[in-house]
């Protein structure tokens, strides 16, 4: 279930409000202690986080689909996207277990789909959230996201603070499997936004050995659209890293209608890679101003596309 974007939180009582997590979403399924960790894309990363493997320790329920987010946090508690987007991109053993020790993560869970032999996706948030918060045990990696009813305090601390935003969910709201619903509303304290990487411009001076920018696109019903590019926010490795993925894409003709002007000395790929740009608006032909690259979003990959 996806939110819709608000500027500010609702006035209503009908809401309940809760810190929005900043890490990776995750669909977490319990079957007679046997626990099964996937993306929003529906990949399988059980095996990247070992420390959440412990059923027994943390759920009273034997079958179970909790809606969650795995995040990593700081001394002060405060959660770091990129540490938990380094956990998500380690695959071999050795390197599993040595970002287990530098990033510990833990699980904040905020909702529930099934529980003990049937589904419970019609049933309101409010009686799904009283159920979750009795399936978790204390004193384990998996807590339960607790909400608050003043949306405004929440908002003002969240800023102040330096989080992502809240979340806004209507207390009668069901479960709406895959569907972006006005039901549940994110108000962020900054704008960012997920997109495709679709090409890159080959790059200058000291970024001479790999891309100067990325072309970006976001999916426009059975299309993409292009949005523009970022060149800005990206560390050395970071950037060496996203370089090799790019070059092991097949290339490809522009996938955009929209012809950039630096369309003849750009590569385009496969839009298959996703990351998160920060932004300060849109422009009114729907560009992103003043883009700068926040993070790869492995977990959001198309990896199928």
């Amino acid at each position: 279930m996806l939110a819709t974007s608000a500027e500010t939180p609702p006035k209503s009582d009908q809401y309940l409000f809760e810190v929005k997590w900043d890490g990776i979403r995750a669909l977490i399924a319990l079957d007679e202690g046997a626990l099964t960790i996937r993306t929003r894309n529906m990949v399988n990363v059980t095996d990247r986080f070992p420390e959440l493997l412990v059923p027994e320790q943390a759920f009273r329920a034997t079958s179970a689909l909790f809606d969650a987010e795995i995040v990593c946090l700081d001394s002060a508690g405060k959660p770091q996207f990129k540490d938990a987007i380094r956990r998500v991109q380690q695959t071999s053993p050795s390197a599993i277990k040595r970002a287990q020790g530098a990033f510990p993560v833990v699980c904040y869970v905020f909702d529930c789909l099934y529980l003990d032999g049937r589904s419970i996706v019609q049933e309101p948030l409010e009686r799904r959230r009283a159920w979750t918060a009795d399936a978790i045990k204390p004193n384990s990696p998996y807590r339960f996201s607790e909400a608050m009813e003043d949306g405004e305090a929440l908002f003002a601390a969240s800023r102040a603070m330096g989080l992502e935003g809240i979340m806004a969910k209507e207390r009668s709201s069901t479960y709406m499997p895959g569907q972006r619903t006005s039901r549940w509303v994110k108000i962020k304290t900054r704008n960012t936004t997920e997109c495709l990487i679709i090409g890159y411009t080959q790059g200058r001076g000291r970024r001479q050995s790999g891309f100067g920018a990325l072309h970006l696109a976001q999916r426009n019903g059975t299309g993409l659209r292009y949005v523009g590019k970022v060149g800005t926010g990206l560390d050395d490795a970071t950037a060496k890293e996203l370089y090799a993925r790019l070059k092991s894409l097949q290339p490809i003709k522009r996938p955009v209608k929209e012809k950039p002007l630096d369309d003849a000395t750009s590569t385009w790929v496969q839009p298959k890679l996703m990351c998160e740009v920060q932004y300060s608006s849109w422009t009114k032909a729907g560009m992103l101003r003043e883009p700068v690259f926040l993070s790869p979003r492995p977990d959001l990959d198309e990896v199928n596309a």
